[in-house]
């Protein structure tokens, strides 16, 4: 069994964390190379919730799930180390296909999370929409 935070420690996390807002879809339009990167590096501030977040929905998942999130989490790690960009592009492609999994569960979460943690989501799915379309 995996280890996962407890609220108090959740609650920690959510605290350290500080949301901004940012125009991802310009970003990507002024700058297509270094723009993804600018993505990633975003998306890389709020992981530290999200990955504790689909942790926790592994208990209710179906194990074929659970398998697709793992693999989720794996890619997100491998890309949050800057891989070579021949890497970062085969992580983005396996990304994008396991992005329709993972984006039906962050949705379903908001009811139980937080308003602040719910406002990274949101700011997470839009990330991860971009990421998915690039």
């Amino acid at each position: 069994m995996e280890n996962l935070l407890s609220n108090q420690e959740f609650n920690a996390l959510l605290k350290e964390v500080k949301l901004e807002k940012y125009d991802f879809q310009r970003a990507l339009i002024d700058d297509i190379p270094k723009g993804v990167d600018n993505v990633i590096g975003k998306f890389k501030i709020y992981w530290k919730i999200i990955k504790p977040i689909l942790k926790v929905a592994k208990i209710i998942t179906p194990q074929k799930i659970d398998k697709g999130i793992n693999e989720f989490i794996s890619i997100v790690n491998r890309l949050c180390q800057q891989p070579s960009e021949e890497e970062q592009s085969e992580l983005l492609d396996k990304f994008a296909i396991l992005w329709g999994i993972i984006s039906p569960i962050l949705i379903s979460v908001k009811v139980l999370t937080p308003r602040k943690a719910d406002l990274i989501i949101d700011e997470v799915l839009q990330i991860g929409d971009l990421l998915a379309k690039s």
